[in-house]
């Protein structure tokens, strides 16, 4: 009788967990790990003697372009054959949700194959993964959900904003394909026509991924000239949404930009430091790889391929096209111009008549053809109607393991599965298709010493499992899955080049996925015992399990209800969940008009009724969101706390590193608890507070000094009005942030004849400011019956002004801070 089917004996593990090796025995059982350690005498069905060899969790590609290679050979060869049992597809793209008219027209491989040919027997993601499943793959597979589907499905390739039907119709297949099982969502932000949302956008979907603890992950907007600030919309996108994110393969694009990585590097750990959940993956070449259609400008892609190639013929657009190709660019990435002819080769054309040009680079194809370089990169987009797998050299070694170096980056191929044969030879793949993985253990583990072996199986397994919130993968432990790779640290070697690059890597020994041998001396056994790999939000709303039975309650009690919770029967023992959903960055991100929304507000407020001063540093630190309900309520949950409250307040308000809005929810919550006090020497206390820190004006935001004026003027402070006076004269205030002067006037009660420190011929009222900033809107008025959007653009002109003066106001205190 044998305990086990399987025993791997005497293999070195390493666990995923980042700890030193040790020797041991691993047990399978079914699909799962049944036992890892000292074995002795147990035993098994198979046992497979593996000493000297390591065994490892199976490993993960973040970054897999494998939707469609895997339609043609479930196999993925080029990937088991590196050990990875879980690839993560979806960048910027994915192959769900999809319209009746997307599925009618994803007629052509994403990736230029056209060989690969399918029927389209699914609508949503959750759907598409599940028919690959049942088709068979040999690798696990998940999937994020792309915010260029999420587009085309809502808007199409228009090149605008959506309207706010449109953002709730991308937010609703967002929950869809959350609650299917994506593991987030994803933004390729130079491809047409994701480019084509703004921050905003971005910020609105990226809330609702929140809500199910989601990933944010992005091919960020710049790789180049512009990182710095695309990595700052990264990472306001992280800290206004209050969501996870990862930037997808990060590099420093073009030799007059590789010095930015350390820059970059520090960008992110600083945002890390201030408790952003922001992290990276990369793969391992200093070459990259993507359409030669990326070297054309964003705007000519509006409306599709079809009206991209209709601009290249037409000489007048093909002109302009070809100058802002020669042109340096902070506005969008110029592959181009960065790179050069010489160092674009072009590896996947779509027709026939085009593939003896394989491998050539653009220089070459140009001297043949006797054309200019931008001349002959339009003519070959089309002649080929495809987009052209192409490599650009333009990355620097130095750099690949200064990031390979940093712990908070996992590992991707960025490329389909591939076999050396069939249809997969019919075009070049980058070379990190075939040796990605191997790559990271041989060059840079073994070779260079760059990251020690159990680092790097951690920043392959366990780390982006996390990363994912995945359950039961990404280590070796009794009760997760039987994804298991044993290789040999000795000879493991990738070998694929870009002149050759359909060469598997060596080295890989066997290699088992949900328990099941699909690799076998090296050799793959043909099993495609793969599963779907689902994300933190599959089958599940996202609060219900979240949180006890007596707390549910507050999840519907919306904004209406403002009484003293009596009958929740919601004691002190229950003070660690109440924080909890105070502090619950989904419910902080939800629909401000949703009874969710409030369920941090009710929460906030039941803990200052039971005096639970552990609560008031976790709740002062949420005045870092925007959500209105927190603006607007706790304020009066401080209030409630009284001055147990003020120090943790004050030191939030002093510290400069704190956003500039944030600090102002701290002064407005001080000026509460005086005012509510009803104690003349709390009131001191504050109001000495108060005007200490407005006493900074010239050094602080004019923002923070608004908001620092309002509380004062509103306490009717009497020994503010020499400060206040002078920081108006000064101009250092925000027009309708801070109090107009009729309002500073009335306010402090100053004499009608008091001196306007803004000047005799300034205006008393911010109205009249907003008067005349409005009269363009009210002069055409007579518009808004021809065109009943126009009122609707006005407001939203003015919210996005004041959203860009917000983050305007962020990015200068994140620079300060760094």
């Amino acid at each position: 009788m044998t305990d086990y089917d399987l025993i791997l004996r005497s293999g070195t593990i390493y666990d995923g967990s980042g700890g030193d090796p040790y020797t041991g025995d691993v047990a399978i059982q079914g699909d799962t790990i049944a036992a890892v350690g000292d074995l002795g005498d147990a035993k098994a069905a198979q046992e497979i003697e593996v000493h000297g060899l390591a065994v490892a969790p199976g490993f993960i590609n973040m970054l897999s372009w494998s939707n469609e290679s895997l339609i043609e050979d479930g196999r993925s060869q080029s990937e088991i054959r590196q050990g990875v049992t879980l690839e993560v597809m979806g960048e910027g793209t994915s192959m769900g949700p999809l319209s009746e008219e997307m599925r009618a027209a994803r007629t052509r491989g994403i990736l230029g194959n056209t060989r690969i040919h399918y029927e389209i027997e699914w609508n949503t993601l959750g759907e598409y993964l599940e028919w690959l499943e049942k088709r068979g793959v040999s690798t696990n597979i998940a999937s994020f959900v792309g915010t260029g589907t999420l587009r085309v499905h809502a808007i199409g390739y228009d090149d605008r904003e959506p309207t706010e039907a449109e953002i709730e119709q991308m937010r609703a297949l967002i929950r869809q394909a959350m609650e299917e099982g994506a593991v987030g969502m994803s933004a390729a932000l130079i491809y047409p026509p994701a480019s084509y949302a703004n921050t905003d956008e971005l910020i609105e979907l990226a809330a609702v991924v929140a809500e199910y603890d989601g990933l944010y992950i992005s091919h960020i907007r710049n790789e180049a000239s512009s990182l710095l600030d695309a990595l700052e919309e990264l990472v306001e996108i992280a800290d206004v949404a209050h969501v996870r994110a990862e930037i997808y393969h990060l590099k420093s694009a073009g030799p007059e930009n590789w010095g930015m990585i350390d820059d970059a590097i520090q960008l992110i750990e600083a945002a890390q430091a201030d408790g952003l959940p922001i992290t990276a993956d990369m793969y391992m070449y200093p070459y990259s790889g993507t359409g030669l259609s990326s070297c054309i400008p964003p705007w000519a892609h509006e409306g599709g391929e079809d009206k991209l190639r209709e601009r290249l013929k037409d000489p007048a657009t093909r002109e302009r096209i070809k100058q802002e190709m020669l042109t340096p660019s902070y506005e969008w990435e110029n592959m181009y111009q960065q790179n050069g002819a010489d160092k674009i080769m072009l590896c996947g054309f779509r027709t026939d008549e085009l593939k003896p040009l394989t491998g050539k680079t653009l220089a070459e194809i140009s001297a043949m053809r006797g054309t200019p370089p931008e001349d002959t990169l339009m003519d070959l987009l089309v002649e080929d109607e495809s987009r052209i797998f192409t490599i650009y050299f333009t990355m620097s070694e130095d750099n690949v393991r200064k990031q390979m170096a940093l712990p908070w980056v996992s590992f991707c191929s960025d490329a389909e599965s591939q076999a050396p044969e069939g249809v997969f030879l019919e075009s070049n793949p980058h070379p990190r298709a075939y040796g990605s993985f191997a790559r990271v253990l041989g060059k840079y583990v073994r070779d260079e010493g760059v990251l020690t072996l159990q680092d790097a199986v951690r920043r392959l397994t366990s780390f982006p499992a996390a990363n994912l919130k995945i359950e039961g993968r990404g280590s070796l432990e009794a009760g997760y899955y039987a994804d298991v790779v044993v290789f040999d640290p000795a000879k493991v070697q990738d070998h694929a080049t870009p002149e050759k690059p359909h060469q598997y890597a060596t080295g890989m020994q066997h290699v088992f996925v949900n328990g099941v041998q699909v690799l076998k001396d090296g050799d793959h056994t043909g099993a495609k015992p793969g599963r779907v790999v689902r994300g933190p939000g599959y089958g599940k709303k996202p609060f219900e399990g979240s949180y006890p039975v007596a707390l549910h309650p507050l999840l519907t009690l919306g904004g209406d209800y403002n009484d003293f919770y009596d009958g929740f029967n919601l004691g002190k023992q229950y003070i660690p969940d109440l924080i909890r959903m105070a502090t619950d960055a989904r419910l902080h991100t939800a629909d401000p008009e949703s009874p969710l929304a409030f369920a941090p507000v009710h929460a906030a407020r039941r803990l200052a009724m039971l005096g639970a001063k552990e609560a008031i540093e976790p709740l002062v630190k949420q005045l870092a969101g925007i959500s209105p309900n927190v603006i607007m309520n706790f304020p009066d949950v401080f209030a409630a706390y009284g001055k147990v409250a003020i120090p943790a307040l004050v030191a939030y308000l002093t510290n400069p590193f704190n956003m500039d809005f944030s600090r102002i929810g701290a002064a407005v919550s001080l000026r509460q608890i005086a005012l509510m006090s009803g104690d003349n020497t709390t009131y001191l206390i504050i109001e000495s507070i108060l005007i200490e820190q407005l006493k900074k004006y010239a050094d602080e935001s004019i923002a923070l000094n608004s908001g620092l004026v309002n509380a004062l003027v509103s306490m009717e402070s009497d020994a503010a009005v020499d400060l206040i006076v002078e920081v108006y004269r000064d101009g250092m205030i925000l027009p309708g942030l801070a109090p107009s002067w009729q309002d500073v006037r009335i306010g402090l009660g100053l004499p009608a004849s008091f001196p306007n420190p803004l000047g005799e011929d300034a205006p008393e009222d911010w109205d009249d400011v907003d008067d005349a900033i409005d009269s363009d809107f009210d002069d055409n008025e007579d518009d808004l019956t021809a065109r009943p959007i126009r009122k609707d653009k006005a407001d939203a002109k003015k919210k996005k002004a004041k959203r860009k003066q917000t983050d305007k106001m962020k990015k200068l205190q994140r620079k300060k801070k760094r």
